[in-house]
């Protein structure tokens, strides 16, 4: 057994915590960034006293924390919304972000300069629209509000989304500690043998730390991880491949050290075409070249009708399923005509340049900007200059070879890596895997679980297609409110529980 100081800024309690079996690599294929200063960003509110936890049961003397909530990103502050706005938000509830502070962001970035969704698919709005924390609020209280409304503009930028989420996170004044990546929950049983809190242990991002802290309550807001094909995750590529929600920021430094850069684009659908797109639009002598599985580039189907039918369905039944079931048989009912669809909008945007190079080139391969239908890169290696070669395969040839300065993956995000820090609940299930109720909690065994305890799982419902954040807003405020709800009446079952016991002669 071996004692740990565990940061939060409410006061430490005195803890033990039991022999480690997993590795302190959180993540496959994670990195460990600097911070500018280590002291503001991550060891900020230090506890001062100690918290006491036992890796193989409860303590009676040392109370657990109410929630621990593993994610502060765009669905964590919606979920911390929801629970301030039923009171649920107490001192005792802190939250795990994997982002290190200096580089936090709770909007994924993409080229795209704004949302394809109306300002009213904010955090809260279509729950309460007479909440302090809407996007209205946002603009009234940041003196914004006259300015946004002269634009005439319903869809927010990105930017301005961003700081949206930056001031309610502010003022939630919600416990975040950042940087800390969680790698298990292990369930603590009390005396009768039921699991009355869960140990949430988690590592450092900076120090490579491992450390836990203990509640009768978690929710798991499952973070998608960018997705790099296998071809690509070499370590001798790592400095030239970048993930589409991250290469905005490497690029002026790219084209300024080298202006006539060759610049690689894989992926299907929305994300590919707005980083394709993007390029397009910075002037200079670089060339990009496109390669994506389908033959053809689709619009997207994403109408208002079809938007309304998952937000406001008619039937009571559909009212009682979380809106990722009910996109599900809305799609299965009318499939979209393409698995990776494009904003319409920016489909012809792109359609009219690769038009614009046709009219001065005949030859497309002499093109600046070009797009390679049903090419899959197959393998990659870094070359003696530095670049990278890729090898690509076509209809016309298996095995073509193609060298770029940069490849940005337009390649989605991963999926299921919570399971990972799941594994230990297997044997508590109601079945062979992890499943969820209409409110996102665990599915457990019957009689398993104490009063007032359990775990909450978001993401686990969202399909592949539906991963982006503009396909999650309509429906966030919806999906924290169902899970805020859910938290709040198994508390009320333990405070019946004590209750019962207390007015026992």
């Amino acid at each position: 057994m071996r004692r740990v100081m565990i940061p939060w800024s409410g006061g430490i309690r005195n803890a033990t915590v039991g022999p480690w079996r997993l590795s302190l690599v959180a993540w496959e294929g994670s990195q460990v960034l600097p911070v500018a200063n280590r002291s503001e960003s991550v060891d900020r509110g230090l506890l001062n006293t100690t918290m006491v936890m036992q890796h193989s049961g409860m303590d009676g003397n040392i109370p657990p924390l109410d929630l621990v909530c593993v994610g502060f990103d765009l669905t964590g502050i919606a979920n911390a919304v929801a629970l301030k706005e039923r009171n649920g938000l107490s001192k005792d509830t802190l939250f795990l972000e994997s982002q290190l502070e200096a580089f936090w962001k709770p909007l994924r970035s993409t080229p795209a300069s704004r949302l394809r969704i109306s300002f009213l698919n904010d955090l809260i709005t279509s729950e309460n629209p007479r909440s302090p924390f809407t996007f209205l609020n946002y603009l009234h209280a940041t003196k914004r509000l006259i300015l946004y409304a002269n634009s005439s503009q319903l869809r927010p930028s990105r930017e301005m989304f961003s700081d949206y989420l930056r001031w309610c996170a502010t003022r939630l004044q919600a416990q975040v500690q950042y940087g800390k990546m969680v790698t298990s929950v292990q369930p603590l049983r009390d005396g009768k043998g039921d699991v009355a809190a869960w140990e949430v242990v988690f590592v450092d991002a900076v120090t490579g730390e491992q450390n836990a802290v203990t509640a009768k309550q978690v929710v798991y807001a499952a973070s998608n991880h960018p997705h790099v094909p296998k071809v690509l995750r070499a370590p001798a590529l790592q400095t030239l491949v970048l993930h589409s929600s991250e290469y905005l920021q490497a690029i002026p430094t790219l084209l300024r050290d080298n202006p006539r850069a060759r610049i690689a684009v894989l992926g299907n659908g929305q994300h590919a075409a707005e980083a394709f797109d993007q390029l397009h639009g910075i002037w200079g002598k670089h060339e990009v070249v496109w390669f994506t599985k389908d033959a053809v580039l689709r619009g997207d189907d994403e109408t208002p009708f079809l938007l309304e039918s998952i937000t406001l369905p008619n039937s009571p039944e559909a009212q009682t399923v979380p809106p990722e079931i009910r996109r599900r048989a809305v799609n299965a009912a009318a499939p979209v005509t393409s698995s990776s669809p494009i904003e319409p909008h920016l489909l012809r945007q792109i359609y009219d340049a690769q038009y614009d190079f046709s009219v001065k080139e005949k030859d497309p391969r002499m093109w600046r900007f070009q797009i390679r239908f049903q090419h899959e890169v197959v393998h990659a290696e870094r070359m003696a200059d530095g670049r990278v070669r890729l090898f690509v395969q076509s209809p016309e040839n298996p095995n073509e070879p193609a060298t770029f300065d940069a490849v940005i993956c337009a390649t989605g995000v991963e999926k299921h890596a919570h399971y990972r820090a799941l594994e230990p609940l297997q044997a508590l299930l109601d079945g062979p895997g992890i499943t969820v109720d209409r409110d996102y909690h665990i599915n457990f065994r019957k009689g398993v679980l104490a009063p007032g305890c359990g775990i909450w799982l978001q993401g686990s419902l969202v399909d592949g297609a539906d991963q982006s954040d503009d396909s999650l807003l309509p429906t966030l405020a919806e999906r924290s409110r169902r899970l805020a709800e859910s938290v709040m009446h198994r508390r009320s079952e333990q405070t019946r529980s004590e209750e019962e016991r207390s007015a026992r002669l």
